[in-house]
């Protein structure tokens, strides 16, 4: 059996606006306003999303359970399922505190 790595097409930094169920969440870039688009997008958690917690870099957990809440912070890497006004990305890897 061949492990394959999902495609991965963006990231950004981003900060949780709302959870909306238990594999989404709406979020915002907390880059530069001037550069990049500060509109809310949603982004999506598969069961298959690894998800690196800030309290230890060397743990990783698999899967919708992130712990995110709103006005956490994190990094994500992943695929856009839709492009904007509708923004849609599903985050393969996510990385909380960053």
């Amino acid at each position: 059996m061949t492990l394959r790595e999902p495609s991965v097409d963006t990231g950004d930094y981003v900060v949780v606006d709302s959870v909306d169920g238990p594999s989404q969440l709406v979020v915002h870039t907390t880059r530069d306003p001037q550069g990049h688009d500060t509109t809310p997008y949603v982004v999506v958690i598969s069961p298959n999303t690894i998800v690196h917690p800030d309290d230890d870099s060397s743990a990783q957990r698999v899967g919708t359970d992130t712990g995110l809440m709103p006005g956490d912070r994190f990094y994500f890497v992943g695929s856009i399922l839709s492009a904007p006004p509708h923004r849609v990305v599903e985050a393969t890897r996510i990385f909380v505190g960053i």
